[in-house]
């Protein structure tokens, strides 16, 4: 498959089913696995600990960057729906299309 097949996919994909996400005061469009609200038991009792998964595009239509040079990476924090998470592990295809975020509760 090419490049330019694969871009296309992931964005008719994301525009199937957006999730909108903020990332440095910048609103962006992914698509969601949904929420794995985990609750292990911690040291206090039971904690709260939501985890979602977003794969976003990087580049548009026309081959340019989404992000530019600054893309998201471990450890920065993003927004979806008012909810702050924490990246806490990233993955890029091979041919550098899309952008996997595995997203945590900011507070872990």
């Amino acid at each position: 498959m090419l490049p330019l097949d694969i871009r296309m996919d992931l964005i008719n994909m994301i525009e199937d089913d957006p999730i909108v996400f903020t990332y440095q005061s910048v609103e962006y469009r992914g698509a969601s696995s949904g929420i794995n609200a985990r609750r292990p038991l911690e040291i206090g009792g039971f904690e709260e600990m939501p985890e979602l998964t977003i794969a976003v595009n990087l580049r548009r239509y026309d081959g340019d960057e989404v992000f530019g040079q600054d893309r998201p990476s471990v450890g920065d924090h993003i927004s979806v729906r008012e909810v702050e998470y924490r990246i806490e592990r990233t993955e890029i295809d091979s041919l550098e299309e899309c952008l996997q975020m595995d997203l945590r509760s900011k507070h872990k």
